[in-house]
């Protein structure tokens, strides 16, 4: 199973970097998997692995690239393509459009701008103006000077509205340079958008309670941390990435450091934290009642308050799975190795 799960996961990780090599991909596939049916009815025994492997590979890489296109080409594109409103690689701006979505982040501060990660759900094109409803996530810079004063307002899960010029995400072409627009669609954004001012980005819907409640508890963190530790210090950046995942504040050259130390994924939010987490839950939990069970819920509902309060990424959701799996098994007073 070790083998089969890791040689399909190599191919959906070669299908995502290359997805313009998914009918070659397509064609490799079929051919091997002939050759693995035709190696097993002719009695070659020892061809059949290495062949159905080399198959099941070619199989992932179909699946990874057919995803990453269609992560690459959500209907937000099509629908600003279709209508010319995209900035196209001559760097000609187009006019500005209208657009409406949920925070999927807290805004973020940038050099001189403030960050937004917005699904958007709505988008106002056409000689008419009417709304047209669309997927696709981009990454929107507002400038102005009063975007700082204004980041408290724009947290997760809040719907706003704003205008905004956008154009696909540039491509370098120097020689080993990644693709920014795989680099992007791989955390879900298509599209870089421009916001000239605060001023024209409205709160329409504030979130649901629990993601208020979840904001609440990151801004109260976050000036926490910087009263502690100082504000704007490299002290207050690693204290709020280590505690709630936010590494807005990390300078490059601090991530430069982290990187080659190789000590990077002690500021991003994993099993460590989880499992520290965990523990004083418990610890707490069973000193405040004597009933296990009891105490075993609490840690529970903790452990997944946490995971919503930090963003709830793929390495937090791993954790916790792990971690709610570990406490149930105590619950059914099962024993594990």
């Amino acid at each position: 199973p070790v083998v089969v799960a890791a040689t399909l996961t190599l191919g959906v990780g070669l299908g995502a970097s290359w997805p313009r090599a998914l009918m070659p991909a397509a064609a490799g596939a079929l051919v091997c998997w002939t050759g693995t049916v035709w190696a097993w009815r002719a009695g070659h025994a020892r061809a059949v692995v290495p062949i159905g492997l080399c198959a099941l590979c070619l199989l992932g890489a179909l699946l990874g690239g057919a995803a990453m296109r269609r992560a690459l080409a959500p209907s937000l594109v099509g629908a600003l393509d279709a209508h010319g409103l995209l900035e196209d690689d001559a760097g000609r701006d187009r006019a500005p459009v209208r657009l409406e979505g949920r925070l999927v982040a807290d805004a973020a501060p940038s050099a001189r701008t403030v960050l937004l990660r917005v699904e958007v759900a709505r988008v106002w094109v056409g000689a008419c103006g009417c709304a047209e409803a669309v997927e696709g996530r981009i990454l929107a810079s507002v400038g102005g000077a009063a975007a700082a004063a204004a980041m408290g307002e724009w947290r997760a899960g809040r719907t706003v509205a704003f205008t905004a010029t956008l154009r696909r995400p540039l491509a370098y072409r120097n020689t080993g340079a990644p693709d920014a627009a795989i680099e992007l669609a791989r955390r879900r954004t298509v599209l870089i958008a421009s916001v000239k001012s605060a001023h024209v980005v409205e709160v329409v819907r504030p979130g649901g309670w629990a993601a208020e409640a979840a904001a609440a508890v990151r801004e109260r963190a976050r000036r926490a941390i910087a009263r502690a530790a100082g504000e704007g210090t490299e002290a207050s950046a690693v204290g709020t990435a280590v505690l709630i995942g936010d590494r807005a504040g990390l300078a490059a050259p601090l991530e430069e450091r982290l990187q080659r130390a190789g000590t990077f994924h002690v500021i991003a939010i994993s099993g460590g934290n989880i499992a520290l987490w965990s523990m004083a839950s418990l610890w707490i939990a069973a000193r405040l009642t004597r009933r296990r069970p009891v105490a075993l819920a609490a840690t529970a509902l903790a452990l997944v308050a946490y995971a919503a309060i930090v963003g709830g990424g793929a390495s937090v959701l791993r954790a916790t799975g792990m971690a709610l799996v570990g406490i149930a098994t105590q619950w059914l007073d099962q024993r594990g190795a």
